[in-house]
């Protein structure tokens, strides 16, 4: 990304945003995975797993 900044001379306020943005989506993409681990539950479940017919008060919607 310096390369790049420089070839098409960007300015450092363009740079840091440029470089922040990458950061921004980087966490959002990978931050949910890393507090699941970290988390360390037993097991990975999720709602389209869950069994309706069990508790029977609860509707998918």
């Amino acid at each position: 990304m310096a390369e790049r900044a420089r070839t098409e001379g960007w300015t450092h306020e363009e740079f840091l945003a440029a470089c922040l943005q990458r950061e921004v989506a980087a966490r959002e993409a990978h931050g949910g995975e890393g507090r699941i681990r970290a988390a360390r539950f037993p097991a990975r479940k999720s709602l389209e797993e869950f069994d309706f017919d069990h508790q029977r008060s609860l509707k998918p919607t």
